[in-house]
């Protein structure tokens, strides 16, 4: 009659122990990539369609869209002359397991009888900081000094680029539209903690040289 030994009892008791661990750390780490992924995509794909509407001009027909995707959600209390849209896309995994600090785009969407009122893009990190957001209106020349695109910024007190506030009139250039929304969605996904608000928007960033 063959035997089997208390040593190799336990031995073969602690490989299935590590072998189950090991099955477990990667169904867990696909999950959380598969989240992440999710996230990102959806977040691209609500700032991929609100950066191409003209406030003023652009149909709700595109929002319309996104609202049946599930992408954006009405806000309670919608008249025909004002309704807000907005949506909200957080990587809760990666802070919750303590893997990355906080972070989330939102985005939201003002209509008038069918017409694109105002539209609204941000990414931020806990309580907002760092952050980028950027506005877009329906008037012509009313931002800042009667132009077509501002920028304000606020530095840390360590002097680290913090948040910038972006807003773009209906008849913003190309290239403001473009320098804008290079928003770093990635960085939903990315690890660890977010310490700068030029990772978040670089080229926005670019207005003030001190801080590049």
């Amino acid at each position: 009659m063959s035997s089997t030994s208390p040593k190799s009892s336990a031995g073969h008791v602690s490989s299935r122990v590590l072998v189950a661990t090991a099955v477990l750390l990667l169904v867990g780490g696909i999950a959380i990539a598969a989240n992440a992924l999710i996230v990102y995509r959806h977040a691209d794909r609500v700032l991929t369609v609100l950066r191409e509407i003209t406030p003023g001009i652009s149909s709700d027909r595109e929002v319309q869209d996104l609202v049946n995707e599930q992408l954006l959600a009405k806000k309670p209390g919608c008249s025909v002359e004002d309704c807000t849209y907005e949506s909200v896309f957080v990587n809760r995994w990666l802070y919750r397991l303590h893997i990355a600090s906080p972070r989330g785009f939102n985005a939201s969407v003002v209509v008038g009888r069918g017409i694109i009122k105002s539209t609204q893009v941000g990414l931020q990190g806990q309580g907002g900081r760092p952050g980028i957001a950027v506005f877009r209106y329906s008037c012509s020349k009313c931002v800042g000094d009667h132009q077509t695109y501002s920028v304000s910024f606020n530095v840390s007190g360590l002097g680290q680029p913090n948040y910038a506030v972006v807003r773009l009139a209906q008849d913003a250039t190309k290239g403001e539209k473009e320098r804008a929304y290079d928003i770093r969605l990635r960085k939903l996904c990315d690890l660890g903690n977010l310490t700068s608000g030029r990772d978040l928007a670089p080229r926005v960033w670019e207005d003030q040289p001190d801080y590049r």
